[in-house]
């Protein structure tokens, strides 16, 4: 990028429609994580070599405060949606129209305010999204939800679940068969349990349907299960990774009758 560059974090990868493997990521010049900006980098053969980082321009105000954390929604037109947020002074999410050569088509806001940051984007269909988001503001935490139904153009104000989150970051998948799953902190308080939750596409309560990780803490260590992210494949087993413990990474991978046999 020819700057000097203090951090990076938050990579998220995309799979193009020609293969290409596409990874958005947050670098750091100076200063915390509300100075950021948003990078990109592409591999042709698999991850074997990389093209050089090109910075997005996102915003008019030096470049800053657009960070990354969720994988983007693949347009029919080519262009993808990618989820952002921002978290200098305010806290919000958007989203941003991506188009296939990395140019930035539009900004679009999701939220306002301080206590909403790093939204999860499922696709319902074609026109309509739902937005899950990490909430930063006063106790009790919720989860957030804003829907779109006209692609991602516009977003409904967002409104508090009943699922908890202990400001902390959560991952939404449509798996295809009429149910989203949702990797989450199901806490109030404390990264110390990691859940899975399902919903039927078209209703509105969420069922928490199996718990990945539990530990109580102590005096002496604190557990963090945190950061999930989720896939699915092209036979359709589902992936989720996340940081287990800030140590180490962890993957599971499961299918849908897994997921049915414990919601039943």
């Amino acid at each position: 990028l020819n700057r000097h560059i203090r951090k990076v974090g938050n990579p998220t990868i995309h799979i193009w429609p020609d293969g290409a493997l596409g990874v958005f990521y947050v670098s750091v010049s100076i200063g915390g994580w509300g100075a950021s900006a948003i990078n990109y980098i592409e591999s042709g053969d698999l991850g074997s070599t990389w093209t050089d980082p090109r910075r997005l321009v996102t915003s008019p105000f030096l470049n800053i405060s657009t960070l990354v954390r969720t994988p983007p929604v693949q347009l029919q037109d080519g262009s993808i949606e990618l989820p952002v947020y921002h978290e200098f002074i305010g806290k919000f999410s958007e989203s941003l129209h991506v188009a296939r050569d990395i140019t930035v088509i539009d900004k679009r806001r999701i939220s306002w305010g301080t206590y909403s940051l790093q939204p999860s984007i499922a696709p319902i269909n074609e026109r309509q999204s739902i937005a899950l988001q990490r909430y930063a503001g006063e106790p009790p935490g919720r989860v957030l939800s804003s829907t779109s139904l006209d692609t991602g153009i516009n977003w409904s104000s967002p409104e508090r679940l009943s699922l908890p989150n202990p400001n902390s970051a959560v991952a939404l998948l449509n798996t295809g068969d009429g149910h989203l799953l949702l990797a989450l902190n199901d806490t109030e308080d404390g990264r110390n349990r990691l859940s899975l939750a399902t919903q039927k596409v078209g209703e509105d309560t969420w069922h928490i349907i199996r718990t990945i990780e539990e530990e109580v803490d102590t005096e002496n260590e604190e557990f963090e299960f945190s950061y999930p992210s989720l896939a699915i494949d092209a036979a359709g087993d589902i992936h989720l990774v996340y940081t287990w413990n800030q140590s180490r990474i962890r993957h599971l991978r499961f299918n849908r009758a897994w997921l049915k046999a414990e919601s039943s």
